[in-house]
């Protein structure tokens, strides 16, 4: 006779596309029931952390089953992955998820591109990903929140403050706006309280160049560059070496970057998925378009 689970068996309550238990082969739906790790009967309590805790790069084995029981169970057999590769994977699904909703909500007229941070290859990735999203759309969400900084700001404005002088048109596809970077539709900006250094001045700098509108909390003020010294004990520090000021004297050290629309988010917005900062972003660009700067060129078709 099949031994029953008790309700604190383990019991599957989501998964994350493109995790090990997503594919077909090796998928646990929502609602399985985990009975055994490794051949190890389980309950969900406290221990449940030495069933997976430091086994590195070893395969997990799952008893899994519909049902609080191990009558009809199927084994399936993981590799566990990374620190790394979890955060990458719940990075790239959040990612996803809310570049889908901003098509969705604007009916494919807007656009949205997340930048992690402020280096060399969050610069490359801009330059593969945003022109892709910005084509054909009227206007663009550029979001900076839990971005840690670097130092490429200076160069995404550059690009984006160009102006098109003209269009060329691939072969069956849309036409492109020349210069390459250019953009001259409306951006909004959204940015937290986990937005720092670079991506303090990024939205700083949007705004002082009349490029978009801030919404979110404001940034916290972390903004300095530091150069790194070894200390004779084998230790190493840091020291302030430049500061960065807006153009009304103020320094952007400890003085964070006030959004033109404060929108709060709340945990409870976090975990149930919601995101107030970028419906109002979406609201903003959804509005009547700008009256265009006297002289200026009507845009590529």
């Amino acid at each position: 006779m099949a031994r029953m689970y008790s309700p604190s068996s383990i019991r599957v309550l989501a998964y994350q596309p493109g995790a090990p238990g997503w594919y077909s082969k090796t998928k646990i739906n929502e609602g399985d029931y985990v009975l055994a790790i490794n051949g190890k009967d389980i309950s969900l309590d406290e221990k449940l952390y030495q069933f997976i805790n430091d086994k590195q790069d070893r395969e997990f084995e799952f008893l899994i089953n519909a049902n609080p029981d191990k009558d009809g169970a199927r084994t399936v057999k993981y590799k566990v992955l990374t620190q790394d590769e979890w955060n990458d994977l719940n990075y790239h699904n959040r990612i996803d998820r809310l570049r889908a909703y901003v098509e969705e909500k604007s009916a494919h007229k807007i656009g949205y591109l997340h930048i992690p941070a402020m280096g060399v290859r969050d610069q490359t990735q801009f330059e593969r990903e945003a022109y892709e999203y910005m084509v054909g759309k009227e206007a663009m969400v550029i979001d900076v929140r839990f971005n840690n900084g670097g130092n490429i700001a200076d160069t995404l404005i550059e690009w984006l403050d160009r102006t098109p002088h003209g269009y060329v048109r691939p072969r069956d596809a849309r036409p492109e706006p020349t210069p390459y970077h250019a953009w001259e539709k409306k951006i909004v900006v959204v940015m937290n309280e986990h937005s720092y250094s670079n991506a303090e001045i990024f939205p700083s700098s949007m705004r002082a160049r009349g490029l978009a509108k801030l919404v979110g909390m404001p940034t916290p003020g972390y903004v300095i560059w530091t150069d790194s010294l070894k200390l004779v004990d084998g230790t190493s520090a840091r020291m302030p070496q430049s500061g960065a000021f807006r153009l009304d004297g103020s320094n952007e050290e400890n003085i964070g970057e006030e959004p033109d629309v404060r929108v709060p988010m709340s945990p409870t917005d976090w975990l149930a998925e919601r995101d107030p900062q970028l419906e109002k972003a979406i609201e903003l660009l959804s509005g009547p378009t700008e009256s265009k700067s006297p002289g200026e060129v009507e845009p590529y078709p």
